[in-house]
């Protein structure tokens, strides 16, 4: 992308609190979710993981820690 276009961004982005900040950015990423929740390819293997299937890699289990009960 051109600065031109980022520079405005990046402006209304140094201008958020923390809290705005990361309340905008959870709202980005929940906009995501329904399309790779779909998993039309079978890329993220949703379904087999929701059933219990351990398909994370190590580096990636290690980064989130436990998960259980974040799926309410």
């Amino acid at each position: 992308m051109p600065h031109q276009v980022l520079a405005p961004l990046t402006d209304q982005i140094r201008s958020m609190s923390r809290d705005e900040f990361c309340a905008a950015n959870r709202r980005n990423w929940d906009e995501r979710v329904a399309i790779h929740r779909r998993d039309a390819t079978g890329f993220y293997a949703v379904e087999r993981f929701l059933a219990g299937e351990k398909r994370l890699h190590a580096i990636d289990s290690g980064e989130l820690g436990e998960i259980a009960g974040f799926d309410q």
